[in-house]
């Protein structure tokens, strides 16, 4: 993730002057998270990752008054496979959200560790987000990410990937609400934090 971040590129846009940028990280460390039974250096790796990326972005933009945020694609695809609907579920789906948990507090620990060495008077901040996408999925009691892994580990922010709440504002505040309910956000954004990631038409149901 490094050598990515300074690519002429990513270097190109982290030059210019938004006052924030939310990055969708995937490390090739990460890949393997779902599979049971993984090693502590597997978490240790990802750790690494994401704390290496992190001290990188405040050596770069610490005297800019800039938020990254570095979040993960919609999580309840992740979780279940894009597409999925899990209705029912897998007999496995319990084991499956404790790895996200796991995987999801490896990347946070990165975050947070880098913020604590390097963050000390800079102006920029870099936090770490989790992203949800199904949270209307509960209502038909289908296992979602919002109930049965938020819960579990403690993050920086949220992020809602919005498309199931569309049909009217009540559903998404009702949604919002729902995240922040079930979030564990710590001291950096509050409690309940949460930003809406992705909102919009989905183009492909489109005419």
């Amino acid at each position: 993730l490094v050598s990515l971040a300074r690519s002429e590129p990513f270097a190109e846009l982290l030059r210019m002057p938004f006052e924030t940028l939310l990055f969708e990280a995937h490390a090739p460390a990460e890949e393997a998270w779902k599979r049971a039974g993984l090693p502590a250096a597997f978490y240790d790796a990802v750790t690494a990752e994401f704390y290496e990326l992190t001290a990188h972005l405040y050596r770069v933009c610490r005297d800019r008054a800039v938020t990254i945020l570095l979040q993960h694609w919609e999580g309840d695809w992740l979780l279940r496979g894009a597409g999925q609907s899990w209705d029912p579920p897998p007999s496995d789906w319990r084991a499956l959200c404790e790895r996200m948990q796991r995987w999801l507090a490896a990347r946070q620990a990165g975050v947070s560790r880098a913020r604590r060495d390097h963050g000390a008077g800079a102006r920029c901040r870099v936090a770490h987000a989790a992203e949800v996408n199904r949270v209307a999925d509960a209502r038909r009691g289908i296992p979602t990410m919002t109930r049965e892994v938020l819960p579990g580990v403690e993050l920086d922010l949220v992020s809602y990937s919005a498309y199931d709440a569309l049909a009217d504002g009540i559903t998404l505040w009702q949604c919002v609400r729902e995240i922040r309910r079930h979030a564990r956000t710590g001291s950096l954004f509050g409690s309940g934090a949460v930003y809406v990631g992705e909102i919009g038409l989905p183009e492909n149901e489109q005419p």
